[in-house]
């Protein structure tokens, strides 16, 4: 369940902290934002539980595909809160989850026309890096969608959990071959 950055001030001095329910992606992110100049500290939190962050210290949080893990709407819309309770008034909230109509196949298609229309389509990514992402992540995010065990967003949905915790939104679309939805939202 990772919520990628929680951001307390946006610029070349902004502060970045990482965090995820499992540590084993830290340390790629730490090398990561290394490589890029990027400060940023990690935290292993439950997604589900109050963040070791102070209230309004936040400029922006990013939760990307993982509120969406959260089967019932209730626990769903308490993460959407606690975020707000860390994000400063006029705090910006990005978050993308899948859709109910997730297609994983549909998502790999529309990487590679993306990466083709730019003239960017490496041969390593078509044949080894997509057909990869495809069986050992997308699938298996679609079965859990499929089971329930997951929830995917029907049109709407995102937006209301959103807006029930205190957001107004600023923008919404389609994303990820119309395999996920994108919202930005702003704590009022």
């Amino acid at each position: 369940m990772l919520l990628p950055f929680l951001i307390n001030s946006i610029g070349a001095d902004g502060k970045y902290i990482g965090a995820d329910l499992l540590s084993a992606g830290f340390h790629s992110l730490r090398q990561r934002a290394k490589r890029l100049g990027i400060p940023v500290s990690t935290l292993q939190v439950n997604l589900c539980q109050m963040l070791p962050v102070a209230n309004n210290s936040m400029t922006c949080v990013v939760a990307h595909f993982s509120v969406y893990t959260l089967p019932e709407a209730r626990e769903r819309e308490g993460v959407y809160r606690e975020l707000g309770r860390v994000l400063r008034p006029g705090g910006l909230l990005v978050t993308a989850n899948p859709v109910h109509s997730y297609n994983s196949k549909e998502i790999i298609r529309s990487s590679i026309e993306s990466l083709k229309n730019q003239g960017r389509l490496s041969p390593i990514k078509k044949l080894l890096v997509y057909p990869l992402t495809l069986h050992m992540g997308l699938k298996h995010i679609e079965r859990q969608l499929k089971t329930g065990y997951w929830h995917g967003y029907r049109p709407g949905e995102l937006e209301r959990e959103v807006e029930q915790a205190g957001f107004s939104i600023h923008h919404a679309e389609n994303v990820y071959g119309g395999s996920g939805r994108l919202v930005v939202a702003r704590k009022t």
